[in-house]
């Protein structure tokens, strides 16, 4: 049975269900009525890109693909952890913010040659910024909380690992 915390399919990719929550259809009318449905577009695709560099990592180390859910304020590629090593994990982790920081470059470059494109693509470059500096936080559930994690379980356990990047999580959860 289907409930509305549920996310949707919209498609198979290479064995991966894309998946998109329904709460999206509400940011994006209220997006429409604001008349901002061309950043929320620019920052959809930023996030559909950074969750493919965690997917596309992830199959270059073997690993499967359940889904790539894409929610209201965030993503998150569904792998088969079992199959990682620490250093797949973490490399899977850190994919994300390389392939934000990577698509800000690459727009940057654009915009210095084209004052057009740098007026319509400026929140995507601003928006995989932001994607970027904030997935590096070491806090989980944040990539950077999982490539700490990956780093010091090697040394201190998963247990003592997970417990202090939750905390840290915790503590920048309440800063903000």
């Amino acid at each position: 049975m289907w409930n509305w915390t549920d996310s949707v399919a919209l498609c198979r990719v290479r064995g991966a269900e894309i998946r998109v929550h329904p709460l999206l259809l509400v940011v994006a009318a209220g997006a429409c009525v604001l008349g901002r449905l061309d950043e929320l577009m620019q920052a959809f695709a930023a996030l559909t890109l950074h969750e493919v560099g965690h997917a596309v990592t992830a199959r270059a180390f073997g690993c499967r693909i359940q889904s790539i859910d894409l929610l209201p304020f965030g993503g998150a590629a569904r792998l088969d952890r079992r199959e990682l090593t620490l250093k797949a994990e973490w490399s899977v982790a850190a994919a994300g913010p390389v392939a934000s920081f990577v698509l800000a470059g690459l727009v940057a470059i654009f915009c210095n040659e084209s004052p057009y494109a740098a007026a319509r693509l400026e929140p995507f470059l601003r928006f995989n910024l932001t994607l970027g500096v904030i997935n590096l936080l070491p806090a989980l559930p944040l990539d950077g909380g999982r490539v700490v994690k990956c780093l010091l379980q090697e040394r201190a356990g998963l247990s003592l690992s997970v417990r202090i990047t939750a905390l840290v999580g915790v503590a920048a959860g309440g800063l903000m």
